[in-house]
């Protein structure tokens, strides 16, 4: 608890022993606390949760200054994209589907199950997201993704 997200830090491990002592201390080893979670973002824009800021680590709307991706659908496809496809005043955030092989970045992507897209966001971080779920129809389209969020430094 309390470690910061993305810094790296040094330890020595030791292990109790059947007679519970402790082991002499292992090399130094060193380690990168990196955020995890699972988000919900709904393709309704006017929602607080239509939208998600990694580097403030909250929803927001899909409109928001701070946001980092939203959802959309039509009747052929969902997708997600960078805010800046809804204004160009708005961060633009760089997609690439990690799942395909020939996938390029690119400020919307297709939104396929199972599927893992990198993200690179408007503040020098990268997020790793996997669709987890996407239920629901135009315009009512709701997806669940796990992340885990590199900060601004930090390579995936």
């Amino acid at each position: 608890m309390g470690l910061e997200n993305g810094r790296r830090y040094y330890a020595y491990v030791k292990t109790v022993l059947s007679d519970g002592s402790l082991s002499p201390p292992s090399a130094r080893v060193s380690f990168r606390p990196l955020a995890r979670g699972r988000i919900v973002i709904f393709q309704n824009h006017t929602t607080d949760r239509s939208g998600y800021s990694f580097a403030k680590m909250k929803s927001t709307v899909a409109r928001d200054f701070d946001n980092d991706l939203y959802i959309y659908a039509n009747e052929k496809k969902a997708g997600i994209s960078s805010p800046s496809r809804l204004h160009s005043s708005l961060r633009k955030t760089l997609i690439k589907n990690e799942s395909k092989t020939q996938s390029d970045y690119r400020q919307t992507q297709p939104l396929i199950k199972g599927h893992v897209y990198l993200l690179k966001t408007a503040d020098g971080g990268n997020v790793r997201l996997k669709l987890v779920s996407l239920t629901g129809k135009k315009p009512n389209l709701k997806a669940v993704f796990d992340y885990v969020y590199y900060p601004p430094g930090v390579e995936p």
